[in-house]
């Protein structure tokens, strides 16, 4: 049986690399929330991390 795995290496597309301080990318209206915002790979799960910048997302995009 073949158990079913993903990832994605975090911090693949940082604030001012690829991302704005908004998430946002160079397609207007493209944004990146998720593990590959970091500044790089994160040690433990970042779960709550994750949550929260998607939580700094929403408000921006609501305001």
């Amino acid at each position: 049986m073949t158990h079913l795995r993903a990832a994605h290496p975090g911090g693949t597309a940082g604030v001012n690399r690829v991302i704005n301080k908004d998430l946002e990318t160079e397609v207007s209206g493209l944004y990146i929330c998720d593990c590959s915002a970091f500044p790089d790979t994160p040690g433990k799960p970042p779960v709550l991390t994750i949550i929260a910048l998607a939580k700094y997302l929403a408000k921006k995009m609501t305001v």
